[in-house]
């Protein structure tokens, strides 16, 4: 890949034991000859168990191990940041998936995106969060990360499916909706999505067109081009339902846009493409404000003023 073309950063998260190798094991076996792939793992226990899973597949790829703490956490992001700049520098993959530990917060991910060394080589492109469907109505009611998993995310998939029950799994998906109304449901076995779903986005005569808009250039790209700020926006204060309506407009000069707002009758969530900005109440009230802005800078400058008045 040139170095002037950004690389497609994929995350991927999911609590523990849900089936995230199994879905990166599967993309190896699927795409690993056409795609050089490069997996981010990171685990809290410095033996990474995991990384001899994926080396079970045959096919080539290329990995960075992150150990002993999440690479979200602040105490971590310092020393990650370089160390992935000069992995993706001696590397030169086609794309990039960092695989989350399941105790992760992912929220914390736009820091990685937005800093000043990696902001011109990486473009974010999806979030998967896995869930294991017997199991995800129980975990979301008692792990604030199990949650904010879910927030994030872009595709969830709902694994291991063939031995859940039907109500079981109608459970799970009204317990998803819940937190991400927004967010595509896949419901699978071995965490494997259907191949269409996975070629959009990863094959490059496909993924240019997904990530810098339809072909139609009275439309707007959904993803921002590398000129495209991405600005994250995080506040614990709450505002009023009339703030919240005017960060809304203010959304809509935005190129993309998803998040949280923290109002005082509860939360919003928010999602903006493309001018088109949907609202919906959240059924779980959010800790705190949090936004993902893909624009002018100028639009998330004015969002924390009124964030910081309101």
């Amino acid at each position: 890949m040139s170095k002037s073309t950004p690389i497609p950063l994929f995350l991927v998260s999911g609590f523990l034991g849900s089936g995230k190798s199994s879905f990166l094991k599967g993309v190896l076996e699927s795409y690993g000859e056409s795609l050089k792939i490069a997996i981010v793992q990171n685990e809290f226990a410095s033996a990474n168990i995991d990384r001899r899973f994926l080396e079970e597949s045959s096919k080539p790829h290329v990995t960075m191990e992150v150990n002993n703490g999440s690479l979200f956490c602040l105490c971590l992001l310092g020393d990650f940041i370089p160390q992935f700049s000069d992995f993706l520098e001696r590397e030169s993959p086609d794309v990039v998936f960092i695989e989350a530990t399941g105790l992760a917060d992912p929220l914390a991910l736009m820091q990685v995106i937005t800093s000043d060394k990696l902001r011109d080589r990486i473009v974010y492109r999806k979030a998967f969060t896995i869930a294991d469907a017997a199991r995800f109505t129980k975990q979301s009611k008692m792990l604030g990360q199990v949650v904010n998993q879910v927030r994030v995310a872009d595709m969830l998939i709902l694994n291991r499916c063939d031995t859940a029950g039907e109500e079981i799994i109608l459970d799970a998906e009204r317990a998803v909706k819940r937190i991400n109304a927004n967010c595509k449901i896949f419901k699978t076995s071995f965490s494997r999505l259907p191949g269409e779903v996975m070629e959009d986005l990863l094959l490059p005569e496909k993924r240019e067109l997904s990530l810098y808009g339809t072909g139609d250039s009275s439309r707007p790209p959904l993803s921002a081009p590398p000129e495209i700020d991405c600005n994250v926006i995080s506040a614990s204060s709450q505002v009023s339902p009339d703030i919240a309506a005017k960060i809304s407009a203010i959304l809509k000069n935005s190129l993309r846009a998803k998040g949280y707002i923290r109002t005082t009758g509860g939360g919003i969530q928010l999602n903006s493409v493309e001018g088109e900005v949907t609202t919906e109440e959240c059924k779980i009230p959010p800790p705190r404000t949090e936004l993902v802005i893909f624009g002018e800078r100028s639009i998330s400058e004015s969002i924390k003023m009124l964030l910081k008045n309101g």
